[in-house]
C-alpha cells in the first residue's frame, strides 16, 4: 500500500445507519441481526476508494434481510445495517481493526496485532475486496476510524431510546429500556414543567424546550422535548373548530361545549330567533345550535356565530357565517308518493346498491335503467383499501325531510370478485 495519507471524514448526519423491524410485536425471546446486507456508501468513503461500488458490493451478504424477513414478521425483532459492510463491518469487535493500514496508529508497522481476519483483510475496516484488491490507495486516519466506530456503538447503544419530536401536552412514557434491554434512567433539566419520571407538572404559557437527559450505565444522552403552550393548545382547539356545510345548513349544529385539547367552548348567536346558543339542559354536549329554518317561499339567513374557547386562564376567539336554508317547498309529509327500496346485488363480481320502486308495496319494479332495460347501480364502492362491496342499505330521511341518505356496509362476501 502506498504512504499517501487519506484524510476525509463522513457526515454520518446524512446516513440512515440502521433499520429495526418488528420492535414492537415481539412474540419470542431473541433478535435478529443482520449486519452484512447494507448496499448504502458514504460519497466521502466513494471518493476515497480505488473501487467501483460493483466490487465494493462483492463484501456484503445480500438480501439476507429478505430472507428472514418471514421470521421478523411473526414477531421476532430484527435490525439490520444500511451501511456496506466494504465500509465498516459491525459484525467485528472493535479490537479487531488492521493497524498497518493507518499512518497514525500506535502499532502501524505491527501486522500480528487484531486477529486472523485482520490480517486477511477483513476487520472491522476492511482492506481489501472480495475479488482480493485493495479499497485504498494510502493509509488511514486511525482517529477518524475510531470516531467512525464510536458513532455505530452510539447508534446501536440508544436503539430504541426516543422521545416525541412534536410539541407535547401530556405525561411522556419514558423508554425504560433499549432495544437490547439495557435499563435507562432520566434527569428532566426542568423539574417544574416536566418530572424525571416524565410527569407533566406545568404547562406553560408558551412552547418551551425541557432537556431530559437518559443514562445508560455511564452513557449519558440528552433529548429536547417541547412542552406545548398553551397559546399553541388554544390555537390548535381553534384550527380544529369547524362547522360542515356552513353555507348550506338544514338542520341542528353541533356547537359542541368542549374543543381539542379540553378547551372549554361557549357560543354565542347574533340571532338567537334562529340559531339558540343556550344548551337544552345541564347534561347537553351542545351549547345550543338548535336550528328554526325560514319558511318556505323565504329568503336564506345568514347567522354570525361566536366561538370562546378557554383553556387555564388563557382565551381565544372564532368567528362563523352561517347560512340557514329556508324550508322545502312541497315538501310530502304525507308521504303517499309510494315506496322506494334500496337493495344489493352482485355486479361485476362485487355487490353495488340498486333501487326500487312501489306503488303498493308488493309490486316492484327497478329503476335507473339504461337504455337496454337493464338497471344500473347507484352506489358503489370504490375507495381504496376497501372491500370494494357495498351491501345491506337502508335510506334514512333527515328530520328536515329534504335530505337523504344510503347507509351501507362496506363488505365483499357474494359474486366472483376478488377479496
Amino acid at each position: 500500500m502506498a504512504d499517501k495519507k487519506l484524510d476525509f471524514k463522513v457526515d454520518y448526519s446524512k446516513l440512515n445507519i440502521f433499520d429495526e423491524y418488528n420492535s414492537k410485536d415481539i412474540k419470542f425471546p431473541m433478535v435478529l441481526s443482520v449486519p452484512h446486507k447494507g448496499m448504502l456508501f458514504p460519497e466521502e468513503f466513494l471518493a476515497n476508494s480505488r473501487c467501483g461500488i460493483d466490487e465494493l458490493r462483492s463484501n456484503e451478504d445480500s438480501f439476507v434481510d429478505e430472507l428472514v424477513k418471514k421470521a421478523s414478521d411473526a414477531g421476532i425483532p430484527m435490525v439490520a445495517m444500511n451501511i456496506a459492510r466494504s465500509f465498516v463491518d459491525v459484525n467485528r469487535d472493535k479490537i479487531e481493526l488492521d493497524p498497518t493500514m493507518f499512518y497514525n496508529h500506535p502499532h502501524a508497522n505491527e501486522s500480528n496485532i487484531g486477529g486472523r481476519r485482520c490480517r486477511v483483510g477483513l476487520g472491522v475496516i476492511h482492506r481489501i475486496t472480495a475479488k482480493n484488491h485493495s479499497i485504498y490507495d494510502g493509509l488511514l486516519d486511525e482517529n477518524e476510524i475510531t470516531a467512525q466506530y464510536n458513532v455505530f456503538a452510539d447508534e446501536m447503544l440508544w436503539d430504541g431510546v426516543s422521545l416525541p419530536k412534536d410539541p407535547i401536552a401530556e405525561d411522556l412514557e419514558l423508554p425504560e429500556t433499549n432495544a437490547a434491554g439495557a435499563d435507562v434512567t432520566w434527569t428532566s433539566g426542568n423539574k417544574e414543567i416536566i418530572s424525571d419520571k416524565g410527569e407533566l407538572i406545568s404547562q406553560p404559557e408558551n412552547d418551551t424546550e425541557v432537556t431530559m437527559t437518559a443514562s445508560i450505565g455511564e452513557q449519558k444522552k440528552e433529548f429536547t422535548v417541547t412542552v406545548a403552550g398553551l397559546n399553541s393548545l388554544l390555537q390548535e382547539a381553534a384550527d380544529a373548530l369547524t362547522i360542515e356545510n356552513a353555507d348550506d345548513v338544514r338542520g341542528n349544529l353541533s356547537l359542541v361545549k368542549e374543543g381539542k385539547n379540553g378547551a372549554d367552548i361557549d357560543w354565542t348567536s347574533h340571532n338567537t330567533d334562529v340559531i339558540t346558543d343556550e344548551p337544552m339542559n345541564e347534561d347537553s354536549l351542545y351549547d345550543g345550535g338548535e336550528v328554526t329554518r325560514p319558511a318556505a317561499g323565504e329568503d336564506a339567513v345568514e347567522v354570525e356565530l361566536t366561538a370562546k374557547l378557554s383553556l387555564n386562564g388563557e382565551e381565544t376567539t372564532k368567528n362563523f357565517t352561517v347560512t340557514v336554508q329556508p324550508m322545502p317547498e312541497d315538501l310530502d309529509t304525507d308521504y303517499t308518493a309510494g315506496y322506494l327500496w334500496t337493495n344489493f346485488d352482485a355486479s361485476g363480481g362485487y355487490e353495488k346498491i340498486f333501487f326500487g320502486y312501489s306503488e303498493d308495496g308488493l309490486t316492484w319494479s327497478k329503476l335507473n335503467k339504461d337504455d337496454y332495460g337493464n338497471p344500473q347501480p347507484v352506489l358503489v364502492n370504490d375507495a381504496e383499501e376497501s372491500d370494494l362491496g357495498v351491501r345491506d342499505p337502508h335510506i334514512i330521511r333527515s328530520a328536515e325531510g329534504d335530505k337523504y341518505w344510503i347507509l351501507g356496509t362496506d363488505l365483499h362476501a357474494e359474486g366472483g370478485g376478488a377479496g
